[in-house]
């Protein structure tokens, strides 16, 4: 059972094989996480030799079994998601030792070497990215993976247009963000090798009560979306 997605009952019948499928047919790169809250580094460096060792060891010969005999060379990996919150509630020094541990044991298969992507802060939250950078000790990740929202006050059926001018203003907030967190991690020994995402964003809503949805599309998120990237064309 999800806890945190309204008590959704995960029957795994949309799994790695139909992720990879969907992205192929997509034509996007894979981005897989691994869980770093309530997961071992061993399950994390399992789930990466299912996916990228060509062939001969228990795993990867589990992985032809299921229907795909050529390696996925999965190349992005999250090492948790949202460290600071669902992914664990940790402290930054707390997540740094752990991202420590498990990258100690996330390592090449198949030639496809893991591009790892670490939980980073929660919009501009820089007290998280100096915690992080200053654990890592100079192990520092790939990547690291910022979340910003631009929350609503509205309900998904009906919205305001001055509410509407309230949430379209964040995104220069988002942009002064992404501008403040790259100098951040610039202004440490390796920072500037340490790829910034911004890889979870939306335009927030109120959710109805008693909806089993934990997000909703409605049609104020059309132009809200759409306008982000225009804004930092």
């Amino acid at each position: 059972m999800n806890i945190h997605w309204g008590g959704y009952l995960e029957d795994n019948s949309f799994g790695t094989h139909e992720f990879i499928d969907l992205c192929r047919l997509i034509g996007a790169e894979p981005y897989l996480a691994g869980n770093v809250g309530s997961g071992s580094p061993e399950e994390m460096r399992d789930w990466i030799e299912y996916c990228n060792h060509p062939g001969g060891s228990t795993l990867s010969d589990a992985r032809a079994a299921n229907g795909s005999s050529d390696p996925f060379h999965v190349k992005y990996w999250g090492v948790g998601n949202e460290s600071w919150g669902c992914g664990g509630n940790m402290r930054p020094e707390e997540y740094a030792a752990e991202y420590r541990r498990f990258s100690t044991y996330l390592r090449t298969f198949g030639g496809t070497k893991p591009f790892l992507v670490v939980s980073g802060p929660n919009g501009n939250d820089a007290e998280w990215s100096r915690g992080l950078m200053t654990g890592f000790r100079r192990n520092n990740p790939d990547g690291l993976s910022m979340h910003y929202y631009s929350g609503g006050k509205d309900p998904s059926l009906s919205f305001s247009t001055a509410n509407m001018d309230d949430q379209l203003s964040s995104f220069a907030r988002i942009e002064q963000a992404v501008i403040q967190q790259r100098a951040l991690l610039d202004g440490y020994d390796g920072g500037r090798k340490v790829a910034l995402f911004l890889d979870e964003w939306a335009c927030g809503i109120v959710f109805r009560p008693k909806t089993k949805l934990a997000t909703e599309n409605c049609g104020s998120k059309a132009p809200c979306a759409a306008r982000l990237p225009q804004d930092w064309d």
